[in-house]
């Protein structure tokens, strides 16, 4: 069972945690004068302190507008740590393979949200999943096999069990 109890969408300059700043500087750093860096420019060791809670997500395009397809997302790589934290690892599983609706419908708006802007986002969501209170802070980073269009999102995430 899952249940969002708040979501709070903060600026980017206002991330507390200083491993989720390292990775944002990173990943401006690799950005340049561009809205966002490939997937390939990704150097999994110029961000080792936030490597086992990093998921690389593939933007799979939509259907044609007569199925009504949305776009869906794949986790490409689901990090070390967030596997041991979540139970399961989603390496090569889409949002629609997790097992909580409300969580899948968060995540797609949220992921919906980058692809549509284009922009990074920063959250701090709050809820209950399996019976555990739980928060955490989510940074997540648009990425661009073409310049233009995002293709992946990169995640760092900082889960915190509340009670």
């Amino acid at each position: 069972m899952y249940q969002l109890e708040r979501e709070e969408r903060l600026d980017l300059k206002d991330i507390p945690d200083i491993r989720l700043k390292r990775v944002h500087d990173y990943w401006q750093d690799l950005c340049g004068k561009r809205k966002m860096p490939a997937r390939s420019e990704i150097d999994p060791l110029s961000i080792w302190p936030a490597l086992g809670r990093v998921n690389l997500i593939d933007v799979e395009a939509a259907g044609s507008s007569s199925n009504n397809q949305k776009r869906q997302y794949r986790h490409r790589l689901f990090g070390s740590l967030m596997g041991v934290i979540e139970g399961k690892d989603f390496t090569g599983k889409t949002l629609q393979d997790l097992p909580y609706p409300q969580y899948r419908e968060l995540l797609n708006r949220h992921y919906d949200e980058i692809v549509e802007q284009r922009l990074p986002s920063y959250y701090i969501i709050k809820g209950v999943l399996d019976n555990k209170r739980y928060s955490y802070d989510r940074l997540a980073l648009p990425l661009s096999d073409d310049g233009e269009n995002v293709t992946g999102i990169m995640i760092a995430s900082f889960p915190h069990l509340l009670d």
